[in-house]
C-alpha cells in the first residue's frame, strides 16, 4: 500500500461527504475515531479548493485550514484538534507546506493509490501497474477515457461581447490563442457569457476580465473554464452581484 497526495481528478470524481474504508484496515486501525472523522472533514473541503483552483502544477489539491476551524467543525477544543491533525500526520494521511511569514500552511491529504509508486530522492514518482489485480471499476473508467479521447474539441466561440473580450485579453496576457474545449463544455460557456452580457455593463466586465487575468496564481492556465470556477470568489473581492441563474451555472 503507497499513499499519494489526492488530484483534482480525485476530488472530481468523488463529490459525497465520507469516510473512507481504508481507515478502518491495516496500520490505521489505529486511528483514533476523532483523526478518522476530521480526515473525512478535510476530504469534504476539497470541493472548495477546487472552486478556488488551490491546485499546484502537479495537479496535486491543497486547502487552508486553521486549527480554530477545525475546533469549531468537530466541535472540541483546539488542543484536541491539533491531536486529531498532529495523528493524521504521524500517519502519513496529512502533510503541510510552510508558505512563509504570516502565511497559513498550505494542506495536502494522501490517500490510497492502486498502483506502486517508486520514490527517488529527487522527489519524482515513477509508477508501475499492479499485475494481476481486477478492479471492479475499470471497465467504468476505460468508458470515460474513450469517451474523452472520441469527444470533438472546438474553439471557443467569440459570440458576444463578454467572450470576445476575454479571448482578447487571453491573447493579451498569455501571447497565444485560446486553448480549445470540449463540445460538452460550449453550452455551459454560452450560458455564463449569456449572462455576463445581459447582467454586466462594459465597464464591469472589462474590470471582471482583469482581475481573472491580474491574480491568476501559477497553476492555473487562465483558460474561460477555470474563470468560471473562479467566478463565485472574483464576485465577492469586487463586490459584484449577480442573478441566482449565474450562481447556479458556476455552482455557488
Amino acid at each position: 500500500m503507497v499513499l499519494r497526495r489526492r488530484t483534482k481528478t480525485d476530488v472530481e470524481e468523488s463529490q459525497y461527504y465520507k469516510m473512507p474504508k481504508f481507515l478502518f484496515s491495516g496500520d490505521f486501525k489505529k486511528l483514533t475515531n476523532d483523526a478518522r472523522v476530521l480526515y473525512s472533514l478535510l476530504r469534504d473541503r476539497h470541493d472548495l479548493s477546487t472552486k478556488n483552483d488551490w491546485i499546484n502544477e502537479k495537479e496535486e489539491v491543497y486547502l487552508f485550514f486553521t486549527r480554530e476551524e477545525m475546533a469549531d467543525l468537530l466541535g472540541c477544543s483546539e488542543p484536541k484538534a491539533r491531536k486529531s491533525m498532529n495523528e493524521l500526520k504521524q500517519f502519513g494521511l496529512v502533510e503541510e507546506e510552510r508558505q512563509g511569514l504570516n502565511m497559513p500552511n498550505k494542506i495536502f491529504l494522501n490517500t490510497i493509490t492502486t498502483r506502486k509508486e517508486t520514490f527517488f530522492h529527487s522527489g519524482e514518482k515513477q509508477y508501475f501497474t499492479q499485475e494481476g489485480n481486477n478492479f471492479s471499476s475499470s471497465e467504468t473508467e476505460l468508458s470515460k477515457t474513450d469517451k474523452r479521447k472520441t469527444e470533438k474539441y472546438i474553439s471557443l466561440p467569440a459570440d458576444g461581447h463578454f467572450l470576445m473580450l476575454y479571448k482578447n485579453a487571453y491573447k493579451h496576457h498569455l501571447n497565444k490563442e485560446h486553448p480549445n474545449i470540449r463540445e460538452s463544455q460550449l453550452k455551459e460557456v454560452q450560458s455564463v457569457a449569456e449572462h455576463m452580457d445581459e447582467e454586466l455593463d462594459a465597464e464591469q466586465q472589462v474590470e471582471l476580465i482583469q482581475h481573472h487575468f491580474n491574480n491568476l496564481p501559477e497553476n492555473n492556465n487562465g483558460s474561460f473554464l477555470a474563470f468560471m470556477k473562479a467566478l463565485p470568489r472574483y464576485l465577492e473581492e469586487l463586490n459584484m452581484d449577480l442573478s441566482d441563474e449565474i450562481r447556479e451555472l458556476v455552482g455557488t
